[in-house]
C-alpha cells in the first residue's frame, strides 16, 4: 500500500512539473503577474454641470486589481466648485471603490461594474472670494458604476464611467496600468 501511494505521488508531481504545465497551457495563471495598479485621472460631470451651475470637476482613482479574480479595490477623490450668485461651495469627495473587471485593462476594449461609497465634504469657496456657503457639512455618498475602457497601449487606456449616485454621473479619464 505504501508503494502505491509513493508511486501515485511521484506520478502526480511529475505531471505537474513546469514543462508539462507549460505544454498543457495551464501555467499562464501561475506565472504572469496577477496584481496591477490602475491610476486614472480626468474630468467628471454631473447634473449641475449640465445645468451650467458649475464647471466640470477633476477626479483621480487608484485601483488595485487582481487579474485572476478580476476584482479591484481602490480609492477615489474628486474636487468640484458650485457657484450661484453670491454663494459658492466646494465639494471634496473621497471614496472607496470596488469593481469587477470583465476584461483586463491594457488589451483592447474592457469593461467593469462596481460601486463606491464615501464622504463628500462641502465648504465655502475661498479661492474665488465667495465666502458665503449655502451649507458646510459632510454627507455620505453611495454610487453604482459601469465603466469601459479602450487600451491605447499596453499601459495606457482611455476610461469612461457612467454612474448612478454622487459625486458624478459621467466620467472620462486617462488610465495608467502598472503591472
Amino acid at each position: 500500500m505504501k508503494n502505491r501511494c509513493y508511486i501515485f505521488l511521484v506520478l502526480t508531481l511529475s505531471a505537474l512539473s513546469p514543462q508539462n504545465i507549460n505544454a498543457q497551457g495551464l501555467q499562464k495563471d501561475t506565472v504572469r503577474k496577477v496584481h496591477r495598479l490602475v491610476f486614472s485621472g480626468g474630468t467628471q460631470v454631473g447634473f449641475w454641470s449640465v445645468m451650467g451651475l458649475k464647471p466640470a470637476a477633476i477626479s483621480f482613482n487608484a485601483d488595485f486589481l487582481n487579474t485572476r479574480s478580476g476584482i479591484s479595490v481602490g480609492l477615489g477623490w474628486s474636487h468640484d466648485h458650485y457657484k450661484s450668485g453670491v454663494f459658492g461651495n466646494v465639494r471634496e469627495n473621497i471614496r472607496i471603490r470596488m469593481c469587477d473587471y470583465f476584461d483586463s485593462p491594457g488589451r483592447g476594449y474592457y469593461h467593469y461594474f462596481g460601486g463606491a461609497m464615501g464622504l463628500s465634504y462641502w465648504h465655502a469657496d475661498t479661492e474665488t472670494k465667495q465666502n458665503y456657503a449655502l451649507f458646510e457639512s459632510v454627507f455620505p455618498t453611495l454610487q453604482l458604476i459601469y465603466g469601459f475602457g479602450i487600451g491605447l497601449t499596453d499601459k495606457l487606456s482611455w476610461q469612461n464611467e457612467i454612474a448612478l449616485g454622487p459625486p458624478y454621473a459621467l466620467r472620462t479619464a486617462l488610465a495608467l496600468t502598472i503591472k
